[in-house]
């Protein structure tokens, strides 16, 4: 199966969110949840993007 140039661009911006989820900073974590959010408003089946937000919340629920 091949994969459009849009497919592909939507798979690289969703792992560097995930990434950027693993190494968010305690005070980023509202506003990176916020994008994340937005982000699956595109896309409610990317699983990269729905990890990212299980990684945030999880960090949020530790950190209260």
């Amino acid at each position: 199966m091949v994969k459009n140039m849009s497919n592909v661009n939507n798979d690289i911006e969703s792992k560097k969110l995930l990434k950027e989820a693993y190494n968010c900073k305690k005070e980023e974590l509202e506003f990176l949840l916020k994008k994340i959010e937005n982000e699956l408003e595109k896309d409610k089946k990317n699983q990269n993007i729905l990890t990212a937000k299980i990684v945030v919340t999880s960090k949020m629920a530790v950190n209260r």
